[in-house]
């Protein structure tokens, strides 16, 4: 019965040790997504203020 709580003690903490590595990978392609969604999202955020200040411009011409 000793032989077996050790051998789950052991496995558990590998299991939790591969856990913590798996979390910190996920972690930092969770946050470099978000990153690259606002960098992506700044160009287009930039794009429309460039384009309603070229139609603005446009509109005073006439």
């Amino acid at each position: 019965m000793k032989n077996k709580t050790l051998h789950f003690l052991w496995d558990n903490r590998h299991f939790l040790e591969d856990l913590k590595k798996g979390y910190k990978k996920f972690l930092i392609f969770f946050f470099s997504g978000v990153l690259l969604l606002l960098y992506q999202q700044r160009f287009s955020i930039i794009n429309i203020i460039i384009a309603l200040f070229f139609s603005s411009l446009k509109y005073r011409k006439m």
